[in-house]
């Protein structure tokens, strides 16, 4: 097996902001010594509260305007776009008389996948636009059988094939690509190691197949165990005849969404198979990370492979998978290139929408985790496993991720990661 490793300059994540410009704090004085000393003291909070009040009114005032203007720049449904939907798959073409160079099949990560022209338009989009690709992305319909997930995806791309074949010239004369990430990436390997897919390559972005222990907080001491009380609750509301009247209305109500928002309703879906399949008993993923891993040594042989990790991405596995191709039955004809980008796991998802995050959103958002955290100080609420420890943990880890959306890329600086991304990608394709 060739293996090639290439790692570029380290940046942070994909979240857009606004210019960086901090509030000032202010900081009380020492104990009171007397009356007056008291009645300053008092005054004193009385204006900073006024203040802090006035900043929240700042904040929502910002935000509704942000809201308003981020909801007009995302406005319309994927049809305006070029998307169409072909079968139970989403195509996007290049436009105008561009010949089409290849065709991708594109998979997305858990739950943001059941609506991936628009969870990841913009990557997608412009894989189109710069690669001249015919993209076919596949909803995906989360399970805890991943087996299951990865056959409907590759039975949704091939019906999706067939029909292009029926109507597009020399489309069997096109390469073919899969590209995954996160979860997608996992199911791009397990669609090869159970299909002879006939790809080119593959290119599997931000890998991760945890245990659903690690993938799902407090899934094995908390959720699992709750939801298999509610199992008979659960099931006996299924079977109810009221269901159809509650789904017949919920067809109705989803008629007279919004284009966009009707398309990002099957995340949605995606929550309750999942609510399910958890309350009837099932408390780990199928097959098992450990089996998936010797399920894609022993029957993986797609030749050219692009393993892309994000440099800021905690929760990333490529290294996993790469020690597993490494150990393929197949390895001696594996091409594997491993790249490092900057990024989280995350980016793909990145949407140029041209509107940033205003910084007054930040501001109210870090003093409130402020104001938490001295509040567990003062009783003496600490990290643990406890539940109050977990509420103490949670509301550290969103100041902490409030400050660091208040310091990463804003938009030009995420579109020109997209662009080289998506540029790294087409080189990687084009090369022998």
């Amino acid at each position: 097996m060739r293996a090639r490793v290439d790692a570029r300059a380290r940046a942070t994540g994909a979240v857009s902001r606004a210019p960086r410009a901090r509030s000032s704090r202010r900081e009380g004085g020492g104990r009171r010594a007397d009356v007056g000393r008291t009645w300053t003291k008092a005054s004193t909070s009385t204006s900073s509260a006024a203040s802090t009040s006035e900043g929240a009114r700042d904040a929502f005032g910002a935000f509704e305007r942000w809201a308003s203007d981020a909801a007009g720049a995302v406005d319309g449904s994927s049809a305006e776009r070029g998307w169409r939907r072909v079968d139970e798959a989403y195509v996007l073409a290049p436009k105008g008389d561009a010949k089409a160079t290849r065709v991708i099949h594109f998979c997305g990560g858990a739950f943001v996948g059941a609506s991936p022209q628009v969870t990841y338009s913009e990557m997608c989009e412009t894989l189109v636009r710069e690669g001249n690709a015919i993209v076919i992305a596949t909803p995906i319909a989360m399970g805890l059988d991943h087996l299951r997930v990865a056959d409907e995806a590759w039975q949704r791309y091939e019906r999706c094939a067939r029909e292009l074949r029926r109507n597009v010239d020399g489309f069997d004369e096109l390469p073919v690509y899969g590209v995954g990430h996160s979860f997608g990436a996992l199911l791009t390997v397990l669609i090869a190691s159970r299909y002879e897919t006939k790809r080119r390559g593959n290119v599997m972005m931000s890998f991760n197949n945890k245990p659903a222990t690690d993938a799902i907080p407090l899934f094995a001491d908390v959720l699992a165990p709750g939801l298999r009380g509610l199992s008979p609750i659960l099931d006996a509301a299924n079977k109810s005849p009221l269901r159809s009247l509650q789904r017949n209305a919920d067809t109705q109500l989803r008629e007279f969404a919004p284009p966009l928002v009707r398309e990002l309703l099957p995340i949605l879906d995606t929550l309750e198979p999942v609510i399910l399949e958890i309350a009837d008993g099932r408390a780990e993923f199928t097959p098992t990370p450990t089996e998936s891993a010797k399920l894609i040594q022993k029957y993986y042989s797609t030749k050219k492979n692009l393993l892309i990790k994000f440099q800021d991405d905690t929760i990333d596995e490529t290294s996993a998978l790469a020690a597993t191709l490494a150990g393929a039955v197949a390895a001696s004809d594996l091409d594997l290139t491993v790249r490092a980008r900057p990024g989280d796991h995350v980016f793909p998802l990145w949407r140029d929408t041209g509107i940033e995050i205003p910084t007054e959103i930040y501001d109210v958002a870090e003093q409130g985790g402020d104001i938490l955290a001295a509040f567990g100080d003062a009783f003496g609420i600490r990290p643990d496993a406890s539940p109050l420890g977990v509420l103490r943990e949670s509301f550290d880890r969103a100041r902490a991720q409030a400050r660091e959306a208040r310091d990463a890329p804003g938009s030009d600086e995420n579109r020109a990661r997209m662009r080289a991304l998506v540029a790294d990608v087409l080189v990687w394709m084009d090369t022998p």
